[in-house]
């Protein structure tokens, strides 16, 4: 577990974020992989393995990317409703 002394607020999600990536090249620069995770994200462990196991790493490195997985959300609209928060 990481502690910042930033508010706990969604505002302040990329904050968080880079907050943890300033601990991991300060602490662990050599690390291959890193899972950031909040209280509402599932982590598909069995799959994070698969592409492990995979040797994903080499293969980003390889092509020269960075990746992220996450659910892609295809032809979505956003919701208009001046009731609701976000």
């Amino acid at each position: 577990m990481i502690v910042t002394n930033l508010r706990d607020t969604y505002l302040n999600g990329t904050l968080k974020a880079y907050a943890l990536l300033q601990w991991q090249q300060h602490f662990c620069p050599k690390i291959k992989y890193l899972l950031k995770a909040d209280d509402d994200v599932v982590a598909d462990i069995p799959r994070l393995q698969y592409w492990i196991k995979k040797d994903f790493y080499g293969i980003s490195k390889k092509h020269n990317f960075n990746t992220i997985f996450c659910k892609v959300i295809k032809n979505g609209t956003p919701l208009r409703n001046s009731n609701k928060k976000w």
